[in-house]
């Protein structure tokens, strides 16, 4: 990861779209919202199949363009790993030699990337966008449940333990929203497992994330490795992100589904040489996961994606210090029981402003360059209602666009 972010430009504040891997990765491959593609929670079956019905992808746009469009390993848009030879979305998916219904990253990333690899050595005449979606960290949620020890355990109970986050307690004013979350059980349950850790048990939980992340580190240096020997690398984009955070002990929370920063940020790093800067960190735009069809478009001259509230990310890539958008919208929907328990937040380059549909107070918001952590709401202070009524404003405009009219 730091080769990548040394030889392209890495985004300093980079948002999913969604905090669950499902509605986020939707978001990735159609540009759209959870509201609008309809994978709001995991296992949603609204996400259909059918071209009649579906939203265009990525891949529906690229073929258009004369792209051929692949992908390799975790889909988890309905079906978690669709491990055969059929398209689905628009992608023509590449079976791997790992079987099982999921399993574990230890069995199935490997295998993703050999399936990747192989690609590349026989690459197709036409050009082609591959997405390579590798499993880790996510089986972090298997080691707080206690699940897979026996195989989980060789890997994460090496090295220091880390220590705790700043923000590592619950604050005072945290909004009723998290403690209305924190009750669910159902749906993203993992946290019942940590009510009786110690500090030392939170620290282990950080060094096992840790060590699952370097496992994928790994995998992407293999995959770029393998652009280097089959020539590839100087004319290929590489986009590297992820679906969602981890809570990572921060307000003594882990997994997803939460609206804070350790959540809703994901990794975006962007490689091409000669036309993307090396080493360069954007700070200019706060990106979203929505963004990433409209730039693979802009990249490839495909047509422009109509209707996507996204936006090409070419410019600042290619200028990390070129004005860029200076907000991102990501929709928290935390209970699939429960559908009227959501948050909508804005991401800007200094706040962070959330908007819950339930619960006293009915808004936060964090002055991130003073508070990383969130851990004092000023929503109610006097000297923060300008910024209060910019953050609402910058939702309602993007929940609520006005219709393009027509030009002459």
């Amino acid at each position: 990861m730091d080769r990548l972010a040394a030889e392209g430009v890495r985004f300093d504040k980079s948002c999913c779209a969604s905090p669950v891997c499902g509605p986020s990765r939707a978001s990735l491959v159609t540009g759209q919202m959870p509201n609008k593609h309809r994978l709001v929670y995991n296992s949603d079956a609204r996400f259909a199949n059918h071209d009649t019905e579906r939203l265009p992808t990525i891949a529906d746009h690229l073929r258009g363009a004369g792209y051929g469009a692949y992908w390799i390993g975790k889909w988890h848009a309905q079906e978690f790993y669709p491990n055969r030879e059929e398209r689905i979305h628009g992608f023509d998916f590449l079976p791997t030699t790992a079987t099982g219904f999921h399993g574990l990253g230890l069995d199935m990333d490997a295998a993703v990337t050999d399936r990747a690899v192989e690609f590349l050595e026989t690459p197709p005449a036409e050009p082609w966008f591959l997405g390579v979606a590798w499993h880790n960290p996510h089986d972090i949620c298997y080691w707080v449940m206690e699940e897979y020890r026996d195989q989980l355990d060789p890997i994460t109970s090496q090295g220091d333990l880390p220590p705790l986050p700043d923000n590592f307690e619950i604050a005072p004013d945290e909004p009723e929203f998290f403690k209305i979350c924190r009750q669910r059980d159902h749906y993203g349950p993992e946290w019942k497992w940590t009510t009786k850790w110690d500090k030392t048990a939170w620290r282990k939980y950080l060094r096992a994330y840790h060590r699952l992340t370097g496992l994928i580190d790994k995998e992407l240096g293999r995959l770029l490795e393998a652009l280097d020997r089959t020539g590839l690398a100087e004319n290929t984009l590489v986009v590297f992100t992820s679906d969602h955070g981890e809570s990572c002990g921060g307000h003594q929370l882990v997994m997803k589904l939460s609206p804070y920063e350790e959540v809703i940020s994901v990794p975006l790093i962007a490689r091409l040489p000669g036309t993307i800067p090396a080493g360069k960190i954007c700070r200019t735009h706060v990106a979203s996961g929505v963004d990433l069809l409209p730039t693979f478009c802009d990249f490839a001259g495909a047509p422009s994606p109509v209707g996507t509230p996204g936006v090409s990310l070419r410019g600042v890539l290619e200028n990390p210090d070129a004005e860029g958008r200076p907000f991102a919208v990501i929709h928290v929907d935390t209970d699939p029981k429960r559908h009227e328990v959501f948050a909508r937040v804005v991401r800007t380059p200094d706040f962070k402003y959330m908007h819950f549909s339930i619960g006293e107070p009915a808004e936060a918001l964090y002055d991130l360059n003073n508070d990383p952590g969130e851990m004092k709401n000023l929503a109610k202070e006097p000297d923060a209602q300008e910024e209060v009524l910019r953050h609402r404003r910058l939702l309602e405009a993007w929940e609520n666009p006005l219709p393009v009219t027509p030009t002459s």
